[in-house]
Order: structure tokens, then C-alpha cells, then sequence
């Protein structure tokens, strides 16, 4: 069976959310996700800080540009 994973959270290092490291991982498993990728807008602090065993974490970001447009961006896997 696949891997569920929520490939777009902010988190309270985001502008637009208040949901903290800890609430993100307690959602997560208990929507029986197995990870999620946190973009937040314009910073990777959420991604970078959030350090777990319990899910996975796939850092990523949200980049606003002059022209109010977005793109997210997430960093592929290394090979181990």
C-alpha cells in the first residue's frame, strides 16, 4: 500500500497559519497520514525545525513573487 502524505502544510512560520510543529504532527497521525510537506510561505524555519521519528517530513516552501503569484518547491529525497 502507498505512502499518504499531505504534500501542502503551513505551519505558525508561516503568515497565514497559528497551527504549531506539534499540533501538525498530532493531525497528521490522526488522519492516518504516514507524512506531510510543510511550505510555508517564503521561509523554511517549520520544516527545518520540526524533527520527528513519528512521521515523515518532506521540507518544502511556498514562494510569493512581486506579482502576488506562488510556487511551491520541496527537496528530493537523498539516496542512503
Amino acid at each position: 500500500m502507498g505512502l499518504k502524505i499531505d504534500f501542502h502544510v503551513h505551519t505558525c512560520y508561516s503568515g497565514d497559519s497559528s497551527i504549531t510543529l506539534k499540533e501538525v504532527v498530532s493531525f497528521a497521525k490522526k488522519r492516518g497520514l504516514n507524512g506531510v510537506a510543510i511550505t510555508d510561505h517564503n521561509t523554511l524555519k517549520g520544516a527545518q525545525k520540526l524533527k520527528t521519528n513519528e512521521i515523515i517530513v518532506v521540507p518544502g516552501i511556498e514562494v510569493s513573487t512581486w506579482k502576488k503569484a506562488s510556487a511551491k518547491f520541496m527537496k528530493q529525497a537523498e539516496s542512503q
